[in-house]
């Protein structure tokens, strides 16, 4: 999608009428890739638009399942919306533990998110980051 498709998109307020539009090329070949829809996703959750962020996320949750951020950013607009994320942020956690270098990734996107919903969902990463550990020092070692 060029810039100038995602600035009407962005600034609109047909917002939800075009994304949904939008996510509907899900089987044709311009269909939105993974990045577009969660930038897309996260811009909504930090202007408020938390309803909004939090269909989009689910929509970049099931373009690529292995990436933990849209997990984590729908977690948090479910909180904003007065519903409990905490699965969200242990899926999302399970999945950044599994996946090498995602840690560094998330970080950096989580920057801006501050407050007790941040402590929470760093507490969640922890603990799936040592049961992650504790899983693979279990498993066998295979033998050279």
């Amino acid at each position: 999608m060029d810039v100038f498709y995602r600035r009407i998109l962005v600034n609109s307020a047909l917002t939800p009428f075009l994304v949904a539009l939008w996510l509907s090329a899900a089987g044709r070949q311009d269909a939105p890739d993974f990045e577009s829809v969660y930038t897309l996703g996260v811009h909504q959750y930090f202007s408020d638009e938390y309803q909004a962020a939090y269909e989009t996320l689910a929509r970049a949750k099931l373009i690529d399942p292995n990436d933990p951020r849209p997990y984590y950013f729908r977690g948090l607009a479910a909180y904003q919306l007065g519903f409990d994320g905490r699965l969200d942020f242990e899926v999302g956690a399970r999945v950044e533990a599994r996946v090498a270098g995602a840690a560094a990734l998330v970080s950096r996107s989580l920057e801006r998110v501050q407050g007790p919903l941040r402590l929470l969902l760093e507490e969640i990463r922890v603990t799936a980051r040592i049961q992650q550990e504790k899983a693979s020092a279990s498993r066998p070692r295979a033998l050279r």
